[in-house]
């Protein structure tokens, strides 16, 4: 209500006793303008008040969100500096509160993503160490087999550089042969399925070959295969050795069947020996007869002559293969040696060639040569090393020819063929051993330098001439045998002061039959064998006893020793038809000489001569 020009607020109520009567009413006035002023001046007052309080809460909201906001800043900042590599940074820990246990969680973390680097970098210092480093040739490609990364081996090895190679292709090093079946093995592997060892001709950059073991795997990522990551190793020289190794095997499998040849061939020699002793023997007869017409006389001459180059074929069968003594030397017509060689290879030269499709001729030149002092069968192997050598050399038809002649104080072997020839380097490796320019199943390479080795052991050399496409000549110059050293042939009996008498045990009737004629004027008993011919020796004594080796009952070695154990002075001969050398014959202490079959006068006056020296007993006679 208006009071004058003021505003009053008012309020009437009734007034009630204490039983709720009214007993009146009550009014209250206050100025409206006083109230608004009031209000207004506590509105200002709450309003300062107000302010004062959200001032104050700003400062100690701002105080706590920088508590709060500075170590998220820190935690925030260190790991922008973990995302960058420095792994060193760590974040101070001012509270024990959460924020402070994110801190040490951080600082934790840090330090294992520092160890874990370190470790990493001592790990791929150690791989690139390894990889580097390694003998063996390590890489990586791609899916396309273009090389990614090479070590040190890889490089060295092949002739590259680090630059050819990285990006080339694995299969550019390769012969056409292997990269060809290579890419087909690639084809066939699923993506990160087992990969097999290979084995691959590598060509260098200088052009050279290595054969290469390769074992490779596929490199994962994520999952899929990325590329390949393989090792190599040169296995040239292992492959040489087991290629050595089976042509040894190859070698000790055809030497035991040489050997089991040669054992048969022993056995076959022994009885065709005996056979020619017979031959020999009887003819030897009738050359001594006077009564035998000329003609015949000459005709049993050369039974004789034929039986003594069996005898010689023979011999050198049951010795063909074994290792020469060169210091066994003797005086040898090499024209015969090349007559008998030629003979032995027949079937290398003719038949074997014929098979083969071609015709191979062999011709002989041989001149007027003197003896030479030399191995008998050291020459056959030389010869027929080289005969072997000319048939390999001629893969179509062609002439071997075979010659000897006088230059000087040296007698030349020549042995020509009419083959491809040689080149320069050929011609100067030709005598190394294992060099060989034939396939493994034709040579080992060890024929020639055979011939060189048995040709420097007889005190000579050898020298070659050769055209390509015209063929090959060998020369073989060994010196003249001195003269002085001749041994003279005897061809008729031999006489000592005294007849001699004489034992022979020999279980051949046709050995017993003819040996005491070929012995006249010597007294001579013969027995079937050995006990028989120890009955005879003990009812009379004898000054040589001539014994079989192998007979049935007791051999002759067993003889030997029982005629010695009698009389010591008593001279005993073996007679055999086999090889001595190596037995328990030779060297016998209880055989004063062996004497192989078959023998002719020639050999049975030389047999007498050296009893006769051992019996000191000296030979008269002009032919004994």
């Amino acid at each position: 209500m208006m009071v004058g020009e003021e505003t009053y607020l008012a309020l009437m109520g009734r007034l009630e006793d204490l039983q709720g009567e009214a007993q009146g009413f009550y009014l209250i006035q206050f100025s409206l303008d006083q109230a608004i002023q009031f209000l207004t001046t506590i509105e200002q007052m709450l309003l300062l008040i107000g302010a004062g309080v959200l001032f104050t809460a700003a400062l100690f909201s701002f105080a706590g969100v920088r508590q709060i906001t500075r170590p998220v800043q820190a935690l925030v900042e260190g790991t922008r500096r973990l995302a960058a590599g420095r792994l060193e940074h760590r974040i101070p820990v001012s509270s024990s509160d959460e924020i402070g246990e994110l801190a040490g969680s951080f600082n934790d973390m840090a330090g294992s993503l520092t160890q874990s680097r370190d470790a990493l970098e001592e790990s791929g210092r150690r791989y690139r160490d390894l990889f580097d480093n390694a003998q063996d040739i390590v890489y990586t490609t791609d899916l396309e087999m273009r090389f990614a990364s090479v070590n040190k081996a890889a490089i060295e090895f092949s002739g590259y550089g680090l630059d050819e190679l990285l990006g080339k292709s694995f299969y550019d090093l390769l012969t056409p042969e292997d990269a060809q079946r290579l890419r087909k093995i690639e084809e066939r592997y699923e993506p990160g399925a087992h990969r097999l060892p290979e084995e691959v001709e590598f060509l260098r950059k200088n052009g050279t070959r290595a054969t290469l073991e390769i074992v490779s795997r596929w490199v994962i990522e994520g999952g899929q295969p990325i590329g390949v990551h393989g090792i190599g190793r040169d296995i040239s020289q292992r492959k040489e050795r087991e290629e050595a190794a089976q042509r040894f095997r190859e070698q000790l499998h055809q030497a035991e069947k040489l050997r089991a040849l040669g054992e048969m061939a022993a056995g076959v020699a022994h009885n065709f020996n005996n056979l020619l002793t017979g031959v020999m023997g009887y003819a030897e007869l009738m050359k001594l007869r006077d009564d035998v017409p000329e003609p015949v006389q000459n005709n049993a001459q050369k039974i004789v002559e034929s039986a003594r180059r069996c005898a010689a074929i023979v011999r050198r069968i049951q010795t063909f293969g074994r290792p020469i003594d060169p210091s066994q030397r003797e005086r040898v017509n090499l024209n015969t040696v090349i007559r008998d060689t030629v003979d032995i290879t027949h079937a290398k030269w003719k038949s074997q060639a014929e098979r083969e499709g071609k015709q191979v001729r062999v011709e002989l030149e041989l001149g007027e040569i003197p003896l030479v002092q030399s191995v008998g069968s050291a020459w056959e192997e030389i010869l027929s090393n080289l005969i072997f050598n000319a048939v390999d050399a001629m893969p179509e038809s062609g002439t071997i020819t075979l010659g000897t002649r006088l230059d000087g104080e040296h007698v030349v072997v020549f042995v020509a063929d009419t083959g491809t020839g040689m080149d320069e380097e050929t011609q100067r490796r030709v005598f190394e051993p294992f060099f060989t320019t034939k396939s493994p199943e034709r040579g080992t390479g060890l024929g020639l330098s055979t011939v060189w080795g048995l040709v420097q052991s007889q005190g000579g050399r050898v020298d070659i001439e050769s055209t390509l496409g015209k063929g090959t000549t060998f020369f073989i110059r060994v010196p003249v045998a001195d003269s002085g050293e001749a041994d003279a042939r005897v061809e008729a009996g031999v006489r000592v002061v005294r007849a001699l008498r004489i034992l022979v045990i020999d279980d051949d009737l046709m050995v017993r039959d003819f040996l005491p004629s070929l012995l006249a004027p010597h007294e001579v008993d013969a027995a079937e064998n050995g006990p028989e011919g120890l009955t005879l020796f003990r009812r009379k004594q004898h000054d040589l006893v001539i014994t079989d080796w192998v007979m049935s009952g007791m051999s002759g070695l067993e003889v030997a020793e029982q005629v010695k154990e009698l009389s010591a002075h008593t001279v005993v001969v073996l007679m055999t038809g086999w090889e001595t050398l190596g037995t328990a014959a030779e060297n016998h202490d209880a055989v004063d000489l062996v004497v192989t079959k078959p023998f002719d006068s020639v050999k049975l006056n030389r047999a007498l001569q050296q009893v006769a020296q051992l019996r000191e007993q000296p030979v008269v006679g002009g032919d004994a």
